[in-house]
């Protein structure tokens, strides 16, 4: 069973619209792991099911979050930026085990459309 990319491409397109726009015109930047926690629960769920659960201590260098990030990257109509990430904690509300999730890298991507 594998998460068909156009199931991804649309759910993240949706979140990526809905990002806050603060006083600009445009959405702001969000990370995968914002993305991840955005989609719908059911499609998060089949991702970390399929992938793995996001974040410093998983133990798989491909998680939902990679797998995530790809598609963006793949989708012409975003743009990509880095961040450096040590020292940030992203809370994931869905998860009552795991509140919060660290990069499992120091350097991560953001992304918004364009």
């Amino acid at each position: 069973m594998s998460v068909a990319t156009d199931r991804i491409v649309e759910a993240v397109r949706a979140v990526l619209q809905q990002a806050a726009h603060g006083k600009g015109s445009r959405p702001h930047f969000v990370t995968t792991y914002q993305i991840l926690e955005r989609v719908p629960a059911e499609l998060r769920e089949e991702l970390v099911a399929e992938y793995g659960a996001p974040g410093q201590g998983a133990g798989k260098h491909y998680t939902a979050a990679s797998r995530v990030a790809g598609v963006v990257r793949g989708m012409g109509e975003v743009e990509v930026r880095y961040l450096d990430a040590r020292g940030l904690v992203f809370d994931q509300e869905e998860d009552e085990d795991d509140a919060s999730v660290r990069s499992g890298y120091p350097v991560i991507g953001i992304y918004r459309l364009k």
